[in-house]
């Protein structure tokens, strides 16, 4: 079997060089081994209908681009066809409360919509808003080593609050039922500049610049860095 390289915040790993799932897939493959148990098709089914209705939506309220929504919803689509199963390779028994399937699940369609528009596999990077870190940081370290200007990192991750908040109103509807105070959940389910702040001022304080955190705290170097600049910048028309 060929494989590729993908590279993550941990380091390198090998994935098979024709899959459309990424490295997070491959590591929750390489540390949970624990049955032969996959998920099933109606599973498998379902996961593609959330995605490509999701899509679906973001188009219809301007928040994804057309051709980019249409190309996921006609990769969600081929998940719910089973024409990518093969593609859906985790044990049924996981860390988490999921996460590792849902990322399958992003990376194949992510992968797979991409091959639709571009004609070619490749990895695909996902913007992170509200991830367990709290900051969104691997969103805001990677556009700002892109050279997005700070303002417009801050911009897009304060968007969290515009556009996920009120989708989750059901969620304060049943805690205030129970007795809770729904502003005591803000702090937890939207964002707030100060985290990304506190996420800034620790980088720097540690590592001096942005580049020297990823070589030194990641693992990117120099080359690597520019390598990536050179991948999803685009030239100017």
């Amino acid at each position: 079997m060929q494989y590729r390289t993908e590279t993550d915040s941990m380091g390198d790993v090998k994935v098979p060089a024709d899959a459309y799932y990424g490295a997070s897939t491959q590591r929750a493959v390489d540390n949970f081994p624990i049955s032969d148990l996959r998920f099933n098709r109606r599973f498998i089914w379902a996961l593609g209908l959330i995605k490509g209705s999701v899509a679906t939506v973001a188009a219809e309220r301007g928040d994804k681009d057309a051709e980019a929504s249409d190309a996921t919803r006609r990769a969600a689509d081929e998940v719910m066809e089973g024409a990518l199963d093969a593609q859906f390779v985790l044990d049924i028994f996981q860390t988490g409360s999921g996460t590792s399937t849902n990322t399958n699940a992003n990376e194949v369609i992510a992968a797979r919509a991409s091959e639709l528009l571009d004609g070619e596999l490749a990895p695909v990077l996902f913007h992170c808003t509200t991830g367990k870190d709290r900051t969104g940081w691997t969103a805001a370290t990677f556009l700002s080593l892109m050279g997005v200007d700070r303002e417009d990192v801050y911009r897009e991750y304060l968007l969290t609050n515009d556009r996920l908040v009120p989708s989750l109103k059901p969620i304060f509807d049943r805690f205030a039922a129970a007795g809770g105070d729904p502003d005591l959940l803000l702090p937890f389910l939207g964002v707030d500049e100060t985290y990304l702040d506190a996420a800034f001022t620790e980088m720097e304080k540690n590592h001096g610049t942005l580049e020297h955190y990823f070589t030194e705290a990641l693992g990117v170097d120099l080359a690597a860095q520019e390598a990536l600049r050179e991948r999803y910048l685009l030239a100017p028309a």
